[in-house]
């Protein structure tokens, strides 16, 4: 038989590994990290001058 040092130091590598992959990521929070935000859009869904999210001026 070899030494088991090598084969418990895998069991401990795949016991941390396995609770870092099981963690919950943080909460998501709601809103957007800018004030605009550029879409492509094809012009026949796109009235010349319109700005998606605003009424007509």
């Amino acid at each position: 038989m070899g030494p088991r040092f090598p084969s418990v130091s895998a069991l401990l590598l795949l016991l941390q590994v396995s609770s870092w992959l099981c963690q919950e990521p943080g909460p998501c929070r709601p809103g957007f990290g800018s004030d605009s935000y550029t879409f492509t859009v094809p012009r026949r869904h796109l009235e010349r001058g319109r700005v998606l999210g605003r009424g007509k001026s």
